[in-house]
């Protein structure tokens, strides 16, 4: 379990730093940036595109349902992964990683939207 702790700490660690050591400060797009592009390249029609819409947040539902009962361990594990992180940073790298978590949360937030 430690291994695997270590592991996705590294590669959360390694993905950020190359993030802010290039400068790729970019964000993912979010949910309706996905399912618009998703909507021209198969050219939908606008009832295709209501249907398609309603079957992905139906799915969607689906699959935070059934992750429902894992959540309290994966929040657990990424945040004892958090903390290991921190404990490896200088308060100057502290700083920026706790912006880079902020960031995080808010394209999470956001994708939900």
């Amino acid at each position: 379990m430690f291994l695997l702790g270590a592991l996705l700490a590294g590669g959360v660690l390694g993905f950020t730093a190359e993030r802010v050591m290039n400068g790729r400060h970019d964000r993912p797009p979010d949910i309706r940036t996905v399912r618009a592009r998703f909507a021209r390249r198969l050219d939908l029609t606008s009832a295709q595109k209501a249907v398609v819409d309603s079957i992905l947040d139906d799915r969607n539902r689906q699959m935070m349902e059934l992750l429902k009962p894992q959540r309290p361990a994966m929040d657990s594990i990424r945040e004892r992964a958090r903390a290991q992180i921190r404990r490896i940073l200088t308060p100057a790298q502290l700083v920026e990683y706790e912006a880079v978590i902020r960031e995080q949360q808010a394209d999470t937030t956001k994708g939900k939207e």
